[in-house]
């Protein structure tokens, strides 16, 4: 047996299974949830290389497999980004059912899981681009549900995620002679614009992050999320390994310096849009926004326990504003601030979820945010000042539409009396998720050094 055949192939085959039995949701939930983090706790626990036993059963386990000359390669160096993986996907399908997204939903997202893993895990780097094209036509599956036309936004994210992926192969087939190129300074450069670009669409670098706003205005919020927390997620490690690939690189350009750039227009301008927004979903899509700015600054700050630390506090925080949005739009239809207006009457638990999540997202004090942002802010002013400062006006800007919520909320346009109308599975997630930003940002100290250590074996950006 072999790692790709565990945790590639089988839950591959685990979530084609599940869509033949996706008309009985709870069941299909449950059992995704429990493949997945089993998945996870395997990934934790077993050898990436040696013998495994089961009672009587005993088999030897290998890190590679060869399939039509490719080689998938899952080692102990990728055991931190399994473990993630999965955990996190176990953590988001245990939220499905409150946010009551379509039943597709969990099949389909452990077969992306899989396509995730493999394109980070298969040699040479060049063919992962097929399998991550795969994971976003399935995207597409999850964003839009059965008998729903497919929205502008899920055809522009197709469009600008094909574009990205094209380019990207483009770009490493003008690599394909490395040695020749070291001293070919145009040819350099022109193979770099093609990887740029590539990375650019598939990050959607401003102006070209539209179709995550979109996307999040008219699609299930809880599908945005996991669409949005899963791909960016990989694409930053598939961004990470070819750094690692082609380090010769930050010899010919000052690629970091380049990153810092991207990564304070995106958090300047996510800000900026988000302060005049009228729509919730809205608001959501500019604070994805602003999380992948932040996200691509801490790379150019060449801070990897910083980037790492960030994964789960920000993972939670859009998990509780999707599953919050999901709430009020099931009620509400939509999420135009004129349609949720005084929803906090009604939904109190949900509207703070939301509330605080977006604070959280923000970088408020005592939320969990905050401490990484603080830590990113302060690091970021050593380089440049100016920098800092328009990072800083993001989450200015979020911050301020995230009152301009808090008083949408609370107005009702008729008298009425508070009571609170979510389920009580609603309840505990939405709970739970509130007190886990609390915790994060009272007690960070004891939290983030845990998942200093997680991500201690994730690629790192340190030249």
């Amino acid at each position: 047996m072999s790692t790709p055949l565990l945790w590639i192939i089988l839950p591959t085959i685990i979530g084609l299974v599940l869509v033949l039995f996706q008309k009985r949701e709870t069941g299909v939930v449950i059992a995704g949830s429990l493949v997945v983090l089993a998945l996870g706790i395997a990934a934790l626990q077993l050898p990436m290389e040696g013998m495994i036993g089961f009672g009587p059963w005993r088999t030897l386990l290998v890190d590679r497999m060869t399939f039509a000359g490719v080689q998938f390669i899952l080692s102990g160096n990728d055991r931190s980004m399994l473990v993630t993986l999965y955990a996190t996907t176990a953590f988001i399908f245990g939220g499905s059912l409150p946010a009551r997204v379509q039943r597709r939903f969990v099949p389909v997202g452990i077969m992306i899981i899989g396509l995730i893993i493999a394109a980070l895990s298969v040699e040479p780097v060049v063919y992962g681009v097929f399998f991550f094209l795969f994971a976003v036509l399935l995207c597409v599956f999850i964003l839009s549900p059965p008998g729903k036309m497919v929205s502008r936004g899920v055809l522009r994210y197709l469009i600008f995620q094909i574009i990205g992926l094209v380019f990207i192969i483009l770009g490493v087939w003008s690599f394909s002679d490395v040695d020749a190129m070291i001293s070919d300074l145009p040819g350099v450069i022109v193979a770099t614009l093609m990887l740029g670009i590539g990375f650019v669409c598939l990050f959607a670098i401003f102006p070209l992050y539209a179709w995550v706003t979109m996307i999040a205005e008219d699609d299930h919020p809880y599908a945005a999320m996991f669409v949005f927390s899963m791909m960016f997620g990989a694409y930053t490690l598939f961004f990470l390994d070819f750094l690692s690939y082609y380090g010769w690189l930050l010899e010919q350009i000052n690629i970091f310096a380049i990153i810092r750039f991207m990564g304070v227009v995106m958090a300047g301008t996510g800000g900026v849009w988000a302060a005049f927004q009228h729509n919730l979903g809205r608001l959501f899509g500019y604070a994805v926004v602003i999380g992948v700015g932040y996200s691509l600054l801490s790379i150019g700050i060449q801070n990897s326990d910083l980037h790492n630390a960030m994964l789960i506090p920000q993972l939670i925080s859009l998990a509780l504003w999707a599953l919050g949005l999901s709430v009020l739009r099931h009620h509400s239809k939509d999420l135009r601030f004129k349609s949720v207006q005084g929803m906090a009457w009604q939904y109190p638990v949900a509207s703070a979820a939301v509330l605080f999540a977006h604070f959280s997202i923000a970088g408020l004090p005592l939320l969990a945010g905050f401490p990484v942002l603080l830590t990113l802010w302060s690091q970021l002013a050593s380089i440049s000042t100016s920098q800092a400062v328009w990072s800083f006006m993001g989450s200015v800007g979020l911050m301020a539409a995230g009152f301009r919520s808090l008083a949408t909320f609370v107005m009702s346009p008729e008298p009425v009396t508070l009571e609170s109308k979510e389920d009580y599975s609603q309840r505990i997630f939405l709970i739970l998720g509130i007190v886990g930003i609390f915790l994060f940002g009272l007690f960070p100290h004891w939290l983030y050094p845990i998942f200093y250590e997680l991500g201690s074996t994730l690629p790192s950006f340190t030249p």
